[in-house]
């Protein structure tokens, strides 16, 4: 018996390619942010439309928190991968994305979207004047769901951070 949970402790270190998964405090304190200094922005008609048109779906709230200092803003947000919502922490600045991690991994597969290689594809990115990403993403075989999650997560922090840099 002992052989055997050894056995399903190892394959389950395995099973998470060494890559831990951070809280949204964690993230938010390491990319300098204060946890509990989060601000809301309360979402118009026009913003609810175009994060409708970005997710392929209504946002289920009415306002989205994030937190700003004066270069950057960090967002924590969730979307559905195949079945399950992933949540996401992502950095922006005027530069487009600084930072983003998979903060909770919920599906059954897909989860290669974790590993710093293919999040580096996005580093960097910022949207083009018809809302796509300037850059092109390579897919996962076996993780497109995720993928696209991610995809629209990395659209939808650029677009949150042009709402909030606004004068």
């Amino acid at each position: 018996m002992l052989k055997f949970i050894y056995l399903y402790l190892a394959i389950c270190l395995l099973a998470s390619n060494g890559v831990a998964q951070a809280s949204s405090a964690q993230f938010l304190q390491q990319h300098q942010f204060n946890s509990s200094e989060a601000k809301s922005l309360w979402l118009n008609k026009t913003q609810q439309a175009a994060i409708h048109e970005i997710l392929s779906h209504p946002y289920a709230g009415v306002r989205i928190r994030y937190w700003q200092n004066t270069q950057k803003a960090g967002f924590v947000l969730n979307e559905i991968g195949k079945e399950l919502p992933i949540t996401y922490g992502i950095v922006v600045d005027s530069q487009g994305i600084k930072a983003f991690e998979v903060l909770a991994f919920r599906e059954s597969r897909g989860d290669e979207i974790k590993n710093l290689g293919f999040r580096k594809q996005f580093f960097g990115g910022k949207l083009t004047n018809d809302g796509e990403l300037n850059q092109n993403i390579d897919g996962i075989s076996g993780a497109t769901y995720s993928v696209r999650s991610m995809t629209k997560i990395a659209k939808l922090a650029l677009y949150l951070h042009q709402q909030i840099s606004q004068p």
